[in-house]
């Protein structure tokens, strides 16, 4: 017990340090310097500190590591053979090796101090949320994205400006959602309900269609699994239900929230939607031998502008939008049919063995990458560390590399680890 008392000291001011560059990496991620984010930066950086000076162990997810070592080696055979390289790729390269190197060495932070400082963070986002909300609907009075860094003339568009769509701290209420939903599920399964009911009116006054559609279905999973009475759990699952729909017909009533619904209803999953629809129309267009060997990432403008394509949207889209597509349609259209077979598997080996926790937060990657880009960028990065910071370190799902420095110290830190639970 005596030693346990020593190592938490020992490794309070690293956990602390790196709990709050996670729990803060997705706001700085928007801000660029002249290489990459600030984000990105101060994780390289602890990453690197807590290797080099704290020795602590590295931890390789099997299934992340083969999906990357796989859409490395494609993007080197397609350039070989086809020529087909952007400028952007470079970068491209880069973040694939850097996101492993995160998730391998900054996943190590304890859930609990990660947690609260993830709470503290997410709640100063809400409140920014839930009050430009009130200025812009209630008072009339347009917002703009919060902005403390100095920000490109460049990337300018990117942040809202006058608008009664809010999004706090973020370029746009997708991004505050994207932000805010892991920790809804970690509060929501930690049943710390009052805090999640606080959390869930920021989604709401957010406006984003996405985040509401993935806050009932964690509230639903809570509901529908957690518990093992089973008669009382689905008599609360009923109740909860009906509650649910009728405060959704009220809000619905409302002029202030009636365009969120109306947002909802006219997604069309069978026609054209440049979210859910657009990128797989793509890959049914291509040809048989690029759909199994996949175009390269990061080339789809040149792909399309070059090919046989006509698309009626061509013309029509904006130029930033144009070759933008969804994460799991993505896949496809960039590595090809075996890309798309190691992306998936990642999902399948991290799932066994999983907490509640852990299962919810794979499955909001899962849903997300239909819906938006968690793809070699910062949402990626963000969403597997948090992943990882909560799920088992066992050896089906990692390859460790235990270093000799302090190995007696991490030893006892992860059987502390795994006995963590969110409360």
């Amino acid at each position: 017990m005596h030693f346990y008392i020593n190592k938490r000291r020992l490794l309070s001011d690293n956990t602390v340090v790196g709990s709050i560059l996670i729990a803060a990496f997705s706001i700085l991620a928007q801000y660029e310097l002249p290489i990459m984010s600030y984000g990105l930066v101060f994780l390289i950086i602890y990453g690197c500190y807590a290797v080099v000076i704290k020795g602590v162990h590295i931890y390789i997810n099997k299934g992340m590591m083969w999906f990357i070592s796989y859409a490395l080696l494609q993007q080197i055979l397609i350039y070989m053979f086809s020529g087909t390289f952007s400028g952007g790729n470079v970068n491209t390269y880069l973040f694939m090796i850097i996101s492993l190197f995160i998730l391998c060495t900054v996943c190590h932070v304890e859930k609990e101090q990660f947690v609260k400082i993830y709470y503290i963070v997410g709640v100063i986002c809400s409140v920014a949320v839930i009050y430009q909300f009130i200025m812009a609907n209630v008072f009339n009075v347009p917002q703009s994205s919060i902005q403390f860094l100095p920000v490109a003339e460049v990337n300018q568009h990117f942040w809202i400006s006058n608008s009664n769509r809010v999004s706090g701290l973020f370029t746009e209420p997708q991004g505050f959602c994207s932000y805010i939903l892991p920790l809804l599920a970690i509060l929501v399964f930690g049943r710390k309900f009052k805090s999640a009911l606080f959390i869930s009116v920021a989604i709401f006054a957010s406006t984003s269609s996405q985040g509401i559609i993935l806050l009932i279905f964690i509230w639903g999973c809570y509901f529908l699994f957690y518990g093992k009475d089973t008669v009382n759990k689905y008599i609360r699952l009923m109740l909860i239900s009906i509650l649910a729909i009728l405060l959704l017909v009220l809000l619905s009533r409302m002029t202030i929230f009636a365009f969120i619904f109306d947002k909802i209803r006219e997604i069309n999953i069978f026609g054209y939607d440049i979210r859910l629809t657009k990128g797989f129309q793509i890959f049914c267009a291509m040809p048989i031998l690029d759909k199994i060997t996949g175009i390269g990432f990061g080339n789809l403008e040149l792909y399309l502008r070059s090919g046989d394509f006509n698309f009626f949207w061509m013309e029509l889209t904006r130029p930033e939008l144009f070759a933008y597509i969804t994460t799991m349609s993505n896949i496809f259209v960039s590595f090809g049919i075996f890309g798309a077979f190691f992306y998936l598997n990642v999902f399948r080996r991290n799932i066994v063995n999983c907490s509640a926790i852990s299962k919810i937060i794979l499955l909001l990657i899962f849903i997300s990458s239909f819906t938006q880009t968690i793809l070699f960028n910062a949402w990626f990065i963000f969403y597997w560390l948090v992943f990882e910071i909560f799920d088992e370190k066992n050896a089906l799902k990692y390859y460790v590399i235990r270093q000799k420095k302090n190995r007696r110290l991490f030893n006892a830190e992860n059987r502390d680890y795994y006995n963590v639970t969110c409360s």
